[in-house]
């Protein structure tokens, strides 16, 4: 099962993939949402249902780069392209940077037949009874590191994760979500969006909305945004009226 929706405006982009593990490896089901808040940062939520205790190991491949870690656990790596943080939390992972091993291998890149370069590879490990989600940030960094925080965990977790994310002046509560149709609380905000991304102001204005299969969006229970259906996409800035529904004027705008 596979889900892309791309918004025709500079508000995200959202993928959902689903994978069935063979039943002699315990019929395990790995759910992955990646949320692009264009131009900024993807969020990943990684999902994994079943039964019963098991390892797991997320992996984060690099080009020949200079990679570190901090206590976090936050990597940032120096790539080609750039400085790319990469954040990962919602369980208690060990985070590590292999480079160049050889028992087993891991940690190389080939970029032809025959020949291969140590190059950093980043695993998050756990040992966690199912099921158990891990939600990961990834942002260039130049400019500096994005904060990252966990939000109270929405009804349902771990099928749904929340996180908020300080970039620059504005504080972004994102929602991620299985499409059950159910209302979810957020930081401060309320919806039954798949994806959400409300930006705020330093003072807590809110500054822009982008929703995903929504129907509505409320703040402490004043309503933001009213869609007549649900609506695979949604983007709205602070006074904007929009084809698809209109962001309500009151005390919550």
């Amino acid at each position: 099962m596979a889900r892309w929706e791309s918004s025709d405006n500079p508000g995200f982009d959202f993928a959902e993939g689903e994978y069935h593990h063979h039943r002699r490896a315990g019929g395990l089901v790995h759910t992955r949402r990646v949320f692009f808040v264009k131009p900024d940062y993807w969020i990943v939520h990684d999902l994994v249902a079943g039964a019963g205790t098991h390892d797991l190991e997320l992996w984060f491949h690099f080009p020949p780069c200079a990679a570190t870690l901090d206590a976090a656990g936050r990597c940032v790596a120096q790539t080609p392209g750039g400085g790319l943080l990469i954040a990962s939390f919602g369980a208690s992972a060990q985070a590590r940077i292999i480079e160049g091993a050889v028992n087993p291998i891991q940690g190389w890149v080939s970029a032809s037949f025959e020949s291969k370069t140590a190059a950093p590879a980043l695993c998050y490990s756990l040992r966690a009874s199912l099921p158990v989600g891990l939600v990961t940030l990834m942002a260039p960094c130049a400019d500096g590191t994005p904060v990252v925080t966990a939000l109270p965990n929405p009804e349902g977790f771990p099928a749904a994760a929340a996180v908020a994310v300080q970039w620059g002046d504005r504080c972004d509560q994102v929602l991620l979500a299985p499409a059950d149709g159910r209302a979810r609380d957020f930081g401060p905000f309320r919806s039954d969006a798949r994806a959400a991304c409300v930006s705020c102001d330093s003072s807590a204005e809110i500054i822009a909305i982008s929703l995903c299969a929504a129907t509505f969006l409320a703040r402490r229970g004043i309503s933001i945004v009213e869609l007549p259906a649900r609506t695979a996409h949604h983007r709205a800035v602070t006074g904007d009226q929009t084809r698809s529904g209109a962001i309500v004027q009151g005390g919550a705008r």
